[in-house]
């Protein structure tokens, strides 16, 4: 004989005291982080509990990789403009392919399209980058201080959205 049964779903009712704590949604969980080799010149968020905005200021970065950048593009444009009147498709396709790696290479470590103009309309290098919070949240750990010298990767901050938390419960 086969020992089957019917099942059927019932709401349950019980009183249960669990212990546990209050955690950051893994999925709302930033991790912000130098772009490029640097200096710490200012903090613009100075304090773990800080409330920030998407987009708002971190940190002023001075770097001398990203002026050689900025330095790259500006050269880049210049030659583009000398060789507009050539009479060489390669020469004038060449100089404008060197002026995109260059606007590319500044994306690349960090820079907004807007930052990037705000270079070429200028004509000269900025020295300072301004990071800015890729989400909204609060601050929960921070590591970078004013004068502090960073590497590509290193985490500055880490921040959390605490619209939505979870519940970790130890139920034995």
């Amino acid at each position: 004989q086969c020992g089957w049964a019917m099942t059927g779903r019932e709401a349950v009712r019980a009183e249960v005291r669990l212990s546990g704590k209050i955690v950051y949604d893994e999925t709302r969980y930033r991790t912000i982080s130098a772009w490029v080799p640097g200096r710490i010149d200012r903090l613009f968020v100075d304090q773990t509990g800080a409330v920030v905005r998407n987009g708002q200021k971190l940190v002023s970065l001075y770097s001398p990789s990203l002026v050689a950048a900025q330095t790259e593009l500006l050269s880049a444009l210049t030659a583009r403009r000398e060789t507009a009147g050539s009479a060489s498709a390669l020469v004038r396709d060449s100089a404008a392919e060197t002026v995109a790696a260059a606007r590319n290479r500044l994306r690349l470590w960090g820079l907004t399209r807007a930052q990037i103009e705000a270079v070429e309309s200028r004509g000269k290098a900025t020295y300072h980058l301004d990071i800015p919070a890729p989400v909204g949240g609060v601050v929960v750990h921070k590591n970078a201080t004013e004068g502090m010298y960073v590497s590509t990767g290193e985490p500055l901050y880490k921040v959390a959205d605490l619209t939505t938390v979870w519940v970790d419960l130890e139920a034995y």
